[in-house]
């Protein structure tokens, strides 16, 4: 099984009967092929309002000769997402309870590398099991053979 991150297409609109074939729940990678919701959910981690309940973690990971900071945010207030529908063809993302972001922050030989990547979640999780749910050495879809801790 491979152990990277996967990219799930979400342009298609069946993620449920695919993606959880069984009832289980999902961990979705937010690319920039949705552009409005990608910027939207960018935002609300960049430049949270005021009443936006945004739960926050940080990681560090030394091993390999390299040292990374994880940090995690997760918000499970996403109903901004789907209110004031910004065009008709925009995806709604079924069972969506939970939006999240990763940081990471690696050094290596003096070399510093920085990512940034968002996560829709169909499972209210804190944000310590998203931490452990979207760790670079775990799959991503948890319908598709990957649990909740």
């Amino acid at each position: 099984m491979s152990r990277r991150r996967r990219s799930v297409p979400v342009g298609r609109r069946n993620i449920r009967p695919r993606y959880q074939p069984d009832g289980g729940d999902y961990v979705l990678a937010l690319k920039e092929n949705w552009p409005a919701t990608y910027a939207e959910v960018a935002q609300a981690f960049a430049d949270p309002a005021a009443d936006l309940n945004i739960q926050r973690s940080q990681t560090v990971d030394a091993d390999h000769g390299r040292i990374e900071t994880r940090r995690h945010a997760i918000c499970q207030e996403v109903d901004w997402l789907f209110s004031d529908r910004r065009h008709p063809d925009e995806f709604g993302f079924p069972g969506l309870v939970t939006i999240g972001m990763v940081e990471s922050e690696t050094e290596r030989n003096s070399t510093i590398e920085r990512e940034k990547r968002f996560d829709l979640c169909s499972t209210p999780l804190d944000v310590e099991t998203f931490a452990a749910a979207t760790g670079d050495r775990e799959p991503a879809a948890l319908g598709a053979g990957r649990r909740v801790p």
